[in-house]
C-alpha cells in the first residue's frame, strides 16, 4: 500500500511505498527532504528515492492492439481460408470414397486406401490450421513443404494428360481447382508479413 506525502516547499504530492515509513526522501522537484510519516519516530537518514513515470492511458491502449491476436496479416488471413478449402475438399473426398465403398460393385480396396489417405490428410490439414493460427513457425515450414510436393503433384497429373479424357472433365476441373488453392496458400505463406507474425 502507498503512502501520499506533500512537499512542504513546492507542495508537490508524491506517493511512496510503504518501506520508506517514517524515513525521509528528496522531492523529485525541489529536493527538499519530505518526511514520510510512520507510527514510530522518523528516521534522519535521507533516502533517495526513484519515483515511477505516470502511465498513459493512450501506451496502454496502442500495447493491446499490437498484442491482439485476431489482428492476424492479411496473408495469413488468405493462407487460413486455403486451409479451410482444402480441409472441406478433404471431408467431400472422404464422403465419396465412404459412399463407393457402401456399393458392392465397386472395388474395396481402393475405396479403402482412399479413406486411410483421406483421414490421414486431415488430420495433417487441421494440425497445420492449429499451427498457423498458434503462430508456430515450424508449422509454416512444414505445411508449405507438403503443399508445394502436393501441387508438383498435382501439376504433372494434369500436365502429363492423365485426365484427357471426356468422362474425366468433372475430375481435371477439381484436380486445378485444388492445384490453385495449394498454390495460393504456398503464395501466403511465402509473404512477409506471415513470417512477422509467426512466432521464429
Amino acid at each position: 500500500m502507498a503512502i501520499k506525502i506533500e512537499c512542504g516547499e513546492c507542495g508537490k504530492e508524491y506517493s511512496v511505498k510503504d518501506e520508506f515509513a517514517g524515513k525521509k526522501i528528496r522531492g523529485k522537484v525541489c529536493q527538499t527532504p519530505i518526511k514520510v510519516p510512520a507510527d514510530d519516530e522518523w528516521d534522519d537518514e535521507i533516502e533517495e528515492v526513484e519515483f515511477q513515470p505516470p502511465v498513459r492511458k493512450s501506451a496502454k491502449k496502442k500495447s493491446r492492439r499490437r498484442s491482439n491476436p485476431n489482428d492476424k496479416p492479411i496473408s495469413i488471413r488468405i493462407g487460413v481460408v486455403c486451409l479451410v478449402g482444402i480441409i472441406c475438399m478433404t471431408l467431400a473426398d472422404l464422403a465419396l470414397c465412404v459412399y463407393i465403398l457402401a456399393d458392392p460393385h465397386n472395388p474395396k480396396e481402393i475405396a479403402i486406401a482412399s479413406i486411410i489417405r483421406d483421414l490421414f490428410a486431415g488430420l495433417i490439414q487441421v494440425r497445420v490450421m492449429m499451427g498457423i493460427l498458434g503462430r508456430n513457425a515450424s508449422t509454416r515450414w512444414t505445411s508449405l513443404f507438403i503443399a508445394a510436393v502436393v501441387s508438383l503433384i498435382i501439376g504433372w497429373a494434369l500436365a502429363s494428360g492423365v485426365f484427357s479424357r471426356p468422362e474425366l472433365e468433372g475430375v481435371r476441373k477439381l484436380m486445378a481447382f485444388a492445384l490453385g488453392i495449394r498454390v495460393l496458400y504456398i503464395i501466403s505463406m511465402l509473404f512477409p508479413s506471415s513470417g512477422d507474425y509467426l512466432n521464429q
